[in-house]
């Protein structure tokens, strides 16, 4: 698959799971009106994580159907994926994508819940001392259409970075497991020399400056990808410390070498 093929498939992803962020968010502002107009309060979000929970967990499912095979599909017929790894990519895979929903969900809904409490300051803070104070129901709708704007800039990130996520994730366990390697996913660390990998850049005017330094690296397998003074296993990892600003709209990806891989399966006992 191609930068371009798999940038591709990457948004068409993330259209639908922007449908899905816009739904959430009209409940949100829902809750944040009724909440603000009629108690003067700013609501908690806890009890929508599950269903943003459930909400990720989906799309990280139906980006891993998406890119499942984008490695194995390229590999020579004797040394194919077998029924065994298939068995073992999901087994780290599940858990993987379980837990990082939930601590995903929790993260989007925690700066939810401050882009509320900044609405209304920010409505509060464009009266003057001449003017009277806003009743409940003037802050709730005034806060409600600053929201809504946040929100839609929320969601374009959101579905970037949560699609890039499940499907660099995917690729990277398929690899891994393909030239007998622990996957990242499930705590795999150094190892001896392996087949390698690429850093690929969309290459436009969008890529932040350490990713399109970044473009063309090769590194072995086993080793991180240094981007911006911080390590990533694929874009959009985050296991070994990378910061938020490092993966956040990320578009790149990682290509993995199918002839090394097939040479490493060939030379397996």
């Amino acid at each position: 698959m191609s930068v371009r093929t798999d940038l591709r498939q990457k948004l068409a992803l993330e259209r639908i799971l922007l449908g899905h962020l816009e739904r959430y968010h009209r409940v949100l502002l829902r809750d944040f009106t009724q909440a603000v107009g009629t108690h003067g309060i700013i609501p908690r979000l806890d009890e929508h994580t599950p269903a943003l929970t459930d909400l990720l967990r989906e799309h990280y499912a139906l980006t891993n159907a998406t890119f499942t095979g984008e490695v194995s599909d390229r590999l020579p017929a004797e040394v194919a994926l077998t029924g065994e790894e298939e068995t073992i990519i999901a087994a780290a895979l599940a858990p993987f994508f379980d837990r990082t929903s939930t601590e995903h969900a929790e993260g989007i809904n925690d700066t939810a819940e401050d882009d509320m409490h900044q609405a209304v300051r920010l409505v509060h803070s464009e009266r003057t001392p001449e003017q009277p104070p806003l009743e409940a129901v003037e802050v709730a709708v005034l806060g409600a259409a600053v929201l809504q704007r946040q929100f839609q800039g929320r969601r374009t990130s959101i579905a970037t970075t949560e699609t890039q996520l499940a499907a660099e994730a995917t690729k990277a366990t398929e690899a891994e497991v393909l030239s007998g390697l622990q996957p990242t996913v499930a705590g795999g660390g150094p190892r001896q020399a392996q087949p390698s990998k690429r850093w690929d850049s969309v290459s436009d005017n969008r890529v932040r400056e350490a990713h399109l330094t970044a473009d063309g690296q090769v590194v072995s397998m086993d080793q991180a990808f240094r981007v911006g003074g911080e390590q990533l296993m694929y874009p959009g990892d985050t296991s070994l410390g990378a910061s938020v600003g490092n993966i956040i709209n990320c578009r790149c990806s990682a290509t993995y070498d199918a002839a090394e891989i097939a040479e490493r399966r060939r030379s397996l006992p």
